[in-house]
């Protein structure tokens, strides 16, 4: 399929790292993946190639290594940004992967992993599959979804909030589309006390610098808002009305004028664990599983009388 748009890869230059054991395949991995820009429409310099030392996984030689690299790199080519640097890395273990994200981001450099055993079957699907990955990586558009009608005469903005409980503190993902297509996105985090669901503060912070994001693609402030609001039950609902929609309309008062005033905002609390399930009646007369999209909005849903409230179920 081919990229709508790849404008911002063409600013980049391309690195593939790979150890001495790989050298036999890092040259097909790069020719293949070469060709595979042609053939959707990117434009990228040439990919360079950059073999590590045999650091047997002790990974502060390996960042040594990188480092210096990248040191030799920007003097020799005039350009000091490290954002203008997208590093393609082979992996020998899966394990080695949060080491080798680690060392590249304190350099400040993006990278996409490639496993070697994916390497050795390198052949254009699998190289179109890691240059969509790339492409989306330094903001471009690999794939786009068709969207509702009022989604192209407004400028809507889609936010996505859940909370992971994983670790020794609770980390809020916030997600926020920034463009027409829906293509691009803000995203930040907020941390907060382990098990802790609702949230609380720092949702306000994360909507003004989504708008300012929103504002460099369009031009304009969003005029309608959707959320969709993962994790919690049908009984937090009035709490994540109260406390957490509730911090993005103070956010956004001062942002628009009296007239106009703040865009509508519509919540969705999303609940994939249900069970009830869905049967349609097919040609024979035998129950099938509906199409994927289809949506229940009556008999089975509830509807708080007096509220704006109501219940679907959404196919996936």
């Amino acid at each position: 399929m081919p990229v709508f748009q790849a404008d911002e890869l063409s600013n980049k230059t391309l690195i593939l790292f790979f150890e001495r054991r790989n050298e036999g395949i890092a040259d097909n991995v790069k020719k293949t993946l070469m060709q595979c820009q042609g053939q959707m429409g990117m434009k990228s310099r040439p990919i360079q190639t950059f073999m590590l030392p045999d650091v047997r996984q002790n990974w502060a030689r390996m960042e040594q290594a990188v480092d210096k690299y990248f040191n030799q790199l920007k003097q020799e080519s005039g350009v000091k940004d490290s954002r203008q640097y997208f590093g393609l890395m082979l992996l020998n273990h899966e394990n080695d992967y949060p080491e080798v994200k680690k060392i590249f981001s304190r350099l400040n450099i993006m990278t996409q992993c490639i496993k070697s055993f994916t390497a050795k079957k390198m052949n254009m699907s699998v190289a179109s599959n890691i240059m969509k990955q790339v492409n989306s990586k330094v903001g471009g558009e690999s794939l786009r979804v068709k969207l509702p009608e009022f989604m192209h005469k407004e400028k809507v903005m889609v936010i996505g909030i859940d909370v992971c409980h994983a670790g020794k503190k609770s980390v809020v993902g916030f997600i926020a589309s920034t463009n027409k297509h829906q293509t691009s996105y803000y995203s930040d985090i907020i941390i907060q006390a382990k098990n802790q669901e609702l949230v609380k503060k720092d949702l306000d912070r994360c909507l003004i610098e989504a708008i300012k994001a929103f504002q460099i693609n369009h031009g304009d402030k969003p005029t309608k808002i959707v959320i969709y609001r993962d994790g919690v039950g049908a009984e937090m609902r009035d709490q994540i009305i109260e406390k957490e929609v509730g911090q993005f309309k103070e956010a956004l008062k001062p942002l628009y004028n009296q007239v106009s005033g703040p865009p509508p905002i519509t919540l969705v609390v999303v609940n994939k664990r249900i069970n009830q399930r869905m049967f349609i009646t097919g040609r024979d007369g035998k129950a099938e599983n509906p199409q994927p999209g289809s949506i229940i909005d009556s008999k089975l849903i509830e509807y708080n009388k007096g509220t704006e409230q109501f219940d679907f179920y959404l196919v996936p």
